[in-house]
């Protein structure tokens, strides 16, 4: 087996959560993990609370009853006929004018990479973009699937190209796309978006650039976004 032979004789720390599971069909075997001890982290720590609230609402019952006014999540609602990659565009240069750095932010689709406008993309405006696992990943602006990037986290993450339907399990790839993010999220969509779904209805919808206040820390990881 690939992970036995890869571990040998050395520890394996292994960790699992079955909200970010996207292919049900896909699980660990039985056996794997037979007799190892296992903890149970009692908070999650990649997230700020508010984002961690409101993104636990797409995989559990409840919208959050109050969200921090802008602090770490906001909605941009794009304007039917507007391309809402060019809002993205919009977006990725208020956080770079407030210090973040390409390496800080991931744009990511909901959308499946065939399908997806942003997964064609090589430039926003001025600024590269590339996948996830482009050689230049690490100091470009990653725009890819939230698939593509599961596992990973930057700073700042923008959700855009929101996809329903029966099938398309919209609800965890909402959620998975949120807790890549370790300071603050946007998500870009039109309003058919948000009238289709009440947790983006609960947020504040704003067409204004929000400043950002990226603290002492800016220079390693933004720290928080104000309102």
């Amino acid at each position: 087996m690939l992970i036995e032979a890869l571990v040998g004789d050395r520890s394996l720390w292994a960790f699992g959560d079955p909200r970010q599971q996207f292919w049900r069909e896909r699980v660990l075997p039985a056996g794997l993990f037979a007799g190892a001890t296992r903890l149970k982290l009692r908070q999650q720590q990649r997230n700020p609370p508010a984002l961690w609230d409101f993104a636990r609402g797409y995989v559990e019952d409840g919208v959050p009853a109050r969200l921090a006014d802008g602090a770490v999540l906001r909605l941009a609602v794009v304007e039917e006929g507007r391309d809402p990659l060019d809002r993205v565009r919009h977006e990725i240069e208020v956080l770079r004018k407030a210090g973040a750095r390409p390496e800080d932010i991931a744009v990511l689709s909901l959308s499946g990479r065939d399908k997806s406008k942003l997964c064609e993309a090589t430039t926003l405006g001025s600024t590269r973009v590339v996948r996830a696992d482009d050689p230049d990943s690490g100091t470009c602006v990653i725009a890819d699937t939230f698939l593509r990037f599961k596992g990973l986290d930057r700073p700042f993450v923008i959700v855009t190209e929101l996809v329903r339907g029966a099938w398309m399990k919209y609800e965890t790839r909402m959620h998975i796309a949120l807790t890549r993010a370790t300071v603050g999220a946007v998500i870009v969509c039109d309003r058919t978006a948000v009238e289709a779904d009440p947790r983006l209805q609960a947020l504040q919808t704003s067409r204004l650039t929000v400043p950002l206040d990226l603290g002492s820390e800016s220079q390693q990881a933004a720290t928080r976004i104000t309102g």
